[in-house]
């Protein structure tokens, strides 16, 4: 055997070699002859290996999908925390220019949030925090991602944040949070491991 790299088990990931019959990690059974329509250089059995290649398709979709959620979640939630007691004051005052209670103008809205305005300020804080915190397993799975090395971590991460994300940005957050895992898990061949 020799120590170049020939591609990819499709199985496990294991690095083969020219030679290699089976996986020497897995043991699968490795087929020289590619399938038709695909490129020997790709790997075995007509495997073809995109560890190597530039992101494309949907893991590419995925990937940026992603980017885009930590960075607003994290620079969103971050904002609405350090700026909670501003943002309170605003609404308080535009409650009082419309002849209502800021627990008034906020009951139009769908929230039903009582309290002093140091406790409204302090739930608002929280909650920005919280949004910021949901998005630090996003964080890990773009760096796996980016770097394509454990799949089975960064799929993990991508759906333990889309649960999170309903405590923070509701149904719609989880379902594109689903879609965006989806798409990194069909994206296996992307992954060096």
């Amino acid at each position: 055997m020799t120590d170049e790299n020939y591609g990819f088990c499709p199985a496990c990931g294991a690095m083969l070699t020219e030679d290699s019959a089976y996986c020497p990690s897995c043991g699968r059974p490795l087929h020289s002859e590619p399938m038709p329509g695909s490129s020997p250089a790709g790997g075995y059995g007509g495997h073809v290996n995109k560890s190597q290649q530039s992101m494309g398709g949907v893991f590419l979709i995925a990937f940026i999908l992603t980017v885009l959620y930590c960075v607003v979640a994290i620079l969103g939630g971050i904002g609405i925390a350090l700026s909670a007691d501003s943002m309170v004051n605003i609404l308080e005052q535009f409650a009082a220019d419309q002849g209502m209670t800021l627990q008034e103008l906020l009951a139009t809205f769908g929230y039903n949030i009582s309290g002093t305005h140091d406790q409204i300020v302090s739930q608002l804080a929280t909650a920005g925090w919280l949004t910021a915190a949901v998005a630090i397993p996003a964080v890990v799975s773009v760096y796996l991602c980016y770097k394509r090395t454990y799949f089975t971590y960064a799929v993990i991460l991508l759906a333990a944040a889309s649960i999170l994300a309903f405590f923070t940005e509701g149904i719609i957050g989880v379902i594109i949070g689903v879609l965006v895992t989806i798409g990194v898990y069909t994206s296996r061949d992307y992954f060096a491991s």
